[in-house]
């Protein structure tokens, strides 16, 4: 770790899923009409720290831009994002450890899903995020594409 690092750690909050909801409740309190230009600046603020968050800790251009459409979703209020959708066929199991809600689930996730399923373990599970998986439609009563969220 250079100097340079410690410095920029004594500056940027923290990179956890904490972090980000609090980023995001002060977003959304800012959005309470007091005055529209007070709001907005605040609103603003929120923005670029949450901008500075994504950019400052997190290297590969596809994860950031997952990440700002988890940012984008909880300003819209909601608890989740789609990530990735692929075919069951892709789980070793055809996807029964979802279905069944497995522990081990994730052992059975192949190729860009499984890639998907250790950047999040390495990177983002120990800062508070959550990923979960599950079956997304069930054409002719067999499980079609599995989300990841």
């Amino acid at each position: 770790m250079s100097h340079e690092d410690t410095d920029r750690s004594k500056v940027e909050p923290e990179f956890s899923a904490g972090a980000f909801r609090a980023l995001l409740e002060a977003f959304k309190e800012s959005r309470v009409p007091l005055a529209k230009d007070t709001a907005h600046i605040a609103a603003e603020r929120s923005r670029q720290q949450l901008k500075s968050l994504i950019e400052g800790h997190i290297t590969d251009a596809k994860w950031r831009e997952v990440m700002y459409r988890v940012r984008e979703v909880a300003e819209r209020g909601e608890h989740e994002a789609l990530l990735m959708r692929f075919p069951s066929g892709q789980c070793t199991d055809n996807a029964r450890a979802i279905i069944q809600h497995e522990v081990r689930w994730a052992e059975t996730l192949t190729g860009e899903a499984a890639k998907a399923y250790q950047h999040w373990r390495k990177a983002l599970a120990s800062r508070g995020f959550d990923l979960t998986a599950r079956i997304l439609e069930w054409p002719g009563g067999k499980p079609g594409d599995v989300g990841l969220f």
